[in-house]
């Protein structure tokens, strides 16, 4: 499958279809350069900054006696 299909499976929505016009539009270039994207972005007003964030926080540290093993996992590995 090309990739416009399976951009039209996924999403419902043809790619290569004019939102104005409603005709089939056709691919003249790639852009495949970061720095070329993200001022192209920027012009349009779409670049967004990523904002700095804290790390995910540690889940609560279990007591050995909490914790159950499935053993039957680890024997199905082994054999």
């Amino acid at each position: 499958m090309t990739w416009a299909a399976l951009i039209k499976c996924v999403f419902e929505v043809d790619p290569l279809k004019c939102p104005k016009c409603g005709g089939t539009m056709k691919i003249v270039s790639f852009i495949d350069q970061s720095d070329v994207i993200q001022k192209i972005l920027k012009h349009c007003h779409l670049w967004k900054e990523h904002s700095a964030r804290a790390p995910p926080a540690l889940p609560p540290p279990n007591s050995p006696a909490e914790r159950t093993y499935d053993m039957e996992f680890f024997n199905n590995l082994a054999g």
